[in-house]
């Protein structure tokens, strides 16, 4: 049975409440965001004569399932991908938090 929110701490309670506030806004992706130069393959390119030629792109990567994923990222969307990403981390610790005050309350109950 949930408790009510009078009775919760006011660490826990303000970490609920930005954890509630976090997951009402659109958007939580689990990744990184990485910055990745490479060479085109086009062999009239310039970035086939030198490594300071490359293309800098963005791309999210991702662990699931034991392999890793990449996606581009479109330099339209980056912003609101490093949004998703901040978002994810911070609910995260918001998580870890409340996960932290129950593990001490567990302890005092020995």
């Amino acid at each position: 049975m949930p408790k009510p929110r009078t009775t919760l701490s006011a660490k826990e309670r303000t970490a609920v409440s930005e954890l509630h506030k976090l997951l009402n806004e659109p958007g939580l992706l689990r990744a990184s965001l990485v910055h990745m130069r490479r060479s085109c393959g086009r062999d009239y390119c310039r970035c086939v004569s030198s490594k300071k030629h490359w293309h800098a792109s963005w791309y999210v990567s991702h662990h699931h399932q034991g392999k890793s994923r990449m996606q581009h990222v479109s330099p339209e969307l980056r912003k609101q991908v490093e949004e998703w990403i901040g978002r994810y981390r911070r609910a995260k610790d918001l998580l870890d938090v409340v996960s932290n005050i129950y593990w001490d309350s567990l302890k005092k109950k020995r």
